[in-house]
């Protein structure tokens, strides 16, 4: 809760704090680096890469993620919130 009022300030409504965090909340992580990777598997691009570089006979460690890039668009969808050695992810 305490990063939920980190991103949304403390004037949210306390009737409506719980609907308003269940709304917004993403997850919990250990790190970003597993907040993108939960997102790419959310998104399928993990299955698809799997199965285009099975079908095209590409080596696993030819093709790789660009994580700076992924998580320049994450961040255009997410507030990433780091508090307490986690790190907690909401929808803006």
């Amino acid at each position: 809760m305490t990063a939920f009022v980190q991103v949304f300030g403390s004037e949210t409504d306390p009737r409506t704090f719980d609907a308003e965090f269940e709304d917004s909340f993403f997850g919990e992580y250990p790190s970003v680096r597993a907040a993108l990777d939960e997102h790419i598997d959310g998104l399928g691009w993990r299955t698809t890469l799997t199965q285009f570089r099975q079908e095209q006979g590409i080596a696993d460690h030819d093709l790789r993620w660009n994580y700076e890039s992924i998580e320049i668009q994450f961040r255009e969808i997410f507030d990433i919130v780091h508090h307490a050695d986690r790190v907690y992810v909401f929808h803006k």
